[in-house]
């Protein structure tokens, strides 16, 4: 059976990861009918949790509650919540850790945990699933935008997996890829925009990272970072990842050093004048952009 959710069994190059292909387990959705207050409590704690994500514990500790109520329940937002916090844990956490042990395996629980938001969130998305053996690059287009944030969180995880195992898991995880995020963009906000310039930071980094041979674009990448601070010029996530993927394939060190003090010095309190909502979505991602820019800018002379 052909699995292309995280797997490229054609190249040999994984063994051991699947994504959460719920309809192939054959098993009704969760009974979740008198545990309403039970779950109604978890979620409130780890909401709990979550907004001090600062600390990684109170972040696991956010995740293992969701897990808790997935267990119970097939809750799509908290499904969702599951596929962000993971992300947020290996990318921004564990890999500072070592070698970056367990960012693998974080990654995947993030894709498994995205690709049951959409199943359950899209019952359109279900059936096409069946119809294509479980590939989610050809069953994406039937989602509507309430499947959004679980398809957005979906692609983030598989680009950061897929990077993180190397080049040619790029390469082959390249189309799903495109199909999930062309279809993202076509239910997004182009003004106002999914999770602060999402989008075409996504595909800023795309165009950047994929060889001139597989579609990549220099011109396109900075085109679409642009567009990225344009929606939500605050973020400075969008400014950390322009600089270590365009700026030091384009072999530029002013710019690349330039931007990464800027999120050094970049004020965080300043968020709240954008909003109160903002701030809490954004703050405790900000501070730790603020330690990757200050580890890349140790970077600059090995990397140019």
């Amino acid at each position: 059976m052909r699995h292309q959710i995280i797997l490229l069994v054609s190249l040999g190059l994984m063994t051991g990861c699947s994504g959460g292909h719920a309809f192939m387990k054959a098993r009704a959705a969760k009974a979740s009918t008198g545990k309403e207050d039970q779950i109604t409590q978890l979620k409130e704690q780890a909401a709990a949790h979550w907004a001090n994500r600062h600390d990684p514990e109170a972040l696991k500790k956010a995740i293992a509650t969701w897990e808790q109520v997935v267990a119970i329940s097939d809750d799509v937002e908290v499904l969702t919540s599951l596929a962000r916090a993971n992300y947020f844990l290996s990318d921004a956490y564990l890999r500072f850790q070592g070698e970056g042990e367990g960012m693998l395996e974080t990654y995947q629980k993030g894709l498994k945990a995205a690709e049951q938001a959409l199943f359950f969130s899209s019952p359109a998305f279900r059936t096409k699933m069946e119809e294509t053996d479980g590939n989610v690059g050809e069953s994406i287009n039937v989602i509507g935008k309430e499947s959004l944030p679980a398809a957005y969180w979906y692609a983030t995880n598989l680009g950061k997996w897929a990077r993180k195992k190397g080049f040619a898991v790029v390469l082959g995880q390249k189309s799903t890829i495109q199909a999930i995020m062309s279809r993202v963009e076509a239910l997004d906000d182009p003004k106002n925009g999914f999770f602060h310039g999402a989008v075409p930071r996504y595909w800023g980094a795309f165009y950047s990272i994929a060889p001139a041979f597989a579609g990549g674009d220099m011109d396109k990448s900075a085109e679409y970072f642009k567009k990225s601070l344009e929606i939500a010029p605050f973020n400075m996530t969008t400014v950390v990842l322009r600089a270590d993927l365009l700026y030091t394939k384009q072999d530029d060190k002013a710019n690349y050093e330039k931007s990464l003090k800027q999120v050094m010095a970049f004020n965080i309190e300043s968020l709240k004048e954008v909003s109160e909502a903002v701030y809490a979505d954004l703050a405790p991602e900000l501070a730790r952009e603020k330690v990757k820019a200050k580890a890349l800018l140790e970077e600059s002379e090995d990397r140019f």
